[in-house]
């Protein structure tokens, strides 16, 4: 199920650029005879899938690329799709954004800028990750400073560093999320915070991991309600035909 989230999130985001005809026209792979596996070093939208991980990839674009053009000829906008609803969801907050901290589970950490020692706080917000500081003037407010959705950042502890323990929250998005990001790989960003204490530490670990597991688990419950309802609507739909 993890991998079908990471599948349909992947594909999902690709699919939604818009197509580039004239590249798609020029693009000298479309004259070559059909790959067959990954080594010929084509991209699977113009090959055959290797293996079962491909398969399903490509069973996940075939999908989406077919509910897209039902939509796009009903003109309906798909908003009720899992990854729709949840992207918009995600979008609600912003960086510098005021948010009022004060009803809300905010566990204390430190980021790094230099030699710089800045105190923030983690707060869990419905699907996101926040990372905040006090407002300078409003109480119980706070000025939002990272926005990470819960379903891509992954966190790793660290209680053996010789100064404190940290997490290093592992960040899979295209902008950097916070000027002390580190770049891990392409679109992969690492975000070090620090805390006074190890049980801090532990209980931001588990709260961010806690978290994460049931806002995939959500969206995966999501995706196959979804999936179900379009395949039972294709067969009412081939029940229809035949009478």
């Amino acid at each position: 199920h993890d991998a079908m989230l990471n599948n349909f999130q992947t594909c999902y985001k690709e699919m939604s650029k818009p197509i580039d005809i004239e590249e798609l026209l020029t693009n000298a792979v479309t004259l070559l005879p059909q790959a067959k596996n990954a080594i010929s070093g084509v991209p699977l939208e113009y090959r055959r899938p290797s293996g079962k991980m491909e398969a399903a990839k490509k069973s996940i674009q075939v999908y989406l690329l077919l509910r897209g053009l039902r939509f796009k000829l009903l003109k309906i906008n798909d908003f009720d799709f899992p990854l729709s609803k949840a992207y918009a969801d995600e979008k609600q907050i912003q960086k510098q954004q005021q948010i009022q901290i004060s009803d809300q589970d905010a566990i204390p950490c430190i980021i790094m800028i230099g030699k710089r020692r800045e105190k923030h706080f983690l707060v869990v917000h419905q699907t996101l990750l926040l990372v905040v500081q006090h407002h300078p003037t409003r109480a119980g407010f706070a000025l939002v400073k990272v926005v990470v959705p819960l379903r891509v950042q992954e966190v790793k502890q660290n209680n053996s560093s010789a100064t404190s323990p940290n997490l290093v929250v592992v960040i899979r998005q295209g902008a950097k999320p916070h000027p002390s990001a580190r770049l891990q790989s392409l679109g992969v960003w690492a975000l070090t915070l620090w805390f006074e204490s190890a049980d801090d530490c532990n209980n931001a670990n588990q709260h961010l991991k806690i978290s994460r597991e049931k806002r995939r688990a959500k969206l995966i419950g999501e995706l196959l309600v979804a999936l179900s309802a379009d395949i039972e609507g294709d067969k009412d739909s081939d029940e229809e035909d035949l009478t």
